[in-house]
């Protein structure tokens, strides 16, 4: 997702809402045509690195999996942006929501899979076609690094915000975001956390 937003850094530069949904056109199309399975199949550099995506859970709906997160994810970007981040003027409220997920749910797993001793069991939102169904093994570790990640992203932007501001989103958002990883959607989980990181 940053890569849809990294061009407001840049002086001379504003994003609009017709430059994001081009961006998001360019991407999908060319994300698409790399990780085809006919383009696997005959490229072996698109089948290694299709690789890292392809957990033996989603198959053989990778590729749907990731092109709808990506859509629903730009979803919630898209107007926490233009209605939100431009009305503020702080580029960089655009990227504490980014960091959060990308850092802290990216850390959730290998420590979860590899230091966490204490585990817990906890219900999908959505698995299968279905609510509140699927069972899942949780580790304390693993949520911890989402809960830790988000006080620290809060507070190394406390510039972004005003006082009151501040306070709220440092109360709420790190244990809203824990509970969104926790009781996540099958592979759109990234899409409940931006949606609570977006309505606070």
């Amino acid at each position: 997702v940053p890569k849809y937003f990294i061009g407001d850094f840049f002086p001379a530069y504003t994003s609009s809402a017709v430059s994001l949904t081009l961006a998001l056109a360019l991407n999908q199309t060319l994300f698409t045509l790399m990780f085809y399975r006919r383009s696997r199949e005959r490229f072996a550099a698109c089948a290694y690195v299709f690789l890292s995506q392809d957990r033996r859970e989603d198959r053989p709906d990778t590729l749907i999996f990731q092109v709808t997160e990506d859509i629903m994810r730009f979803a919630v970007y898209f107007p926490f942006k233009l209605l939100v981040v431009d009305a503020v003027g702080s580029k960089a409220l655009i990227f504490i929501p980014i960091a959060v997920n990308n850092i802290g749910d990216g850390l959730a797993e290998p420590v979860g899979v590899y230091w966490g001793r204490h585990k817990y069991s906890t219900t999908a939102l959505y698995h299968k076609g279905k609510f509140f169904t699927s069972k899942f093994t949780r580790s304390y570790e693993g949520s911890a690094c989402v809960l830790l990640t988000t006080f620290i992203v809060i507070a190394a932007n406390y510039n972004a915000f005003n006082q009151t501001q501040f306070w709220i989103t440092f109360s709420i958002l790190p244990f809203l975001m824990t509970l969104a990883e926790r009781n996540r959607m099958q592979d759109h989980d990234d899409d409940v956390k931006r949606v609570g990181i977006g309505s606070t």
